[in-house]
């Protein structure tokens, strides 16, 4: 299927995106971390990218192998794949844009020493927990 290679390619890049973060601090204890206010402001945007790319390869994937179902089902249970499909898009789909919209201005959400307002963090935690489930 179409969507299983371009999956791939989204989970490749994302790799790539942390791999890059590491090299500017990602992952490493607080009191190692090399703070440089662009290196940090480079690495949040690369995991914010790294993360939409996830949720892509995820979604894509998933809805590759509805597609394969599809064919080999007929009547209400071919409905009910396609609710899954439709439903699991627009979820995970909000999920990766939130990450992008949660903070006014937009830059904010990877520059956080810009002034401006966040969404409380509870509130992508937890529908992030509701569309992973």
């Amino acid at each position: 299927m179409k969507l299983t290679w371009k999956s791939q390619v989204c989970i490749t890049a994302e790799s790539g995106l942390l791999t890059w973060a590491t090299t500017l601090g990602y992952g490493l204890h607080i009191w190692d971390w090399p703070f440089d206010m662009d290196n940090g402001i480079r690495m949040l945007l690369a995991i914010n990218a790294a993360g939409s790319l996830s949720l892509t390869a995820a979604v894509w994937s998933k809805t590759s192998f509805a597609l394969t179902m599809i064919r080999l089902v007929k009547g209400p249970l071919k409905a009910t794949i396609w609710c899954i499909i439709i439903s699991m898009n627009i979820a995970m789909g909000l999920s990766a844009l939130f990450n992008w919209i949660q903070c006014t201005p937009i830059e904010k959400g990877w520059n956080p020493f810009l002034p401006g307002t966040c969404w409380p963090p509870t509130v992508i935690v937890n529908y992030n927990i509701f569309s992973a489930g």
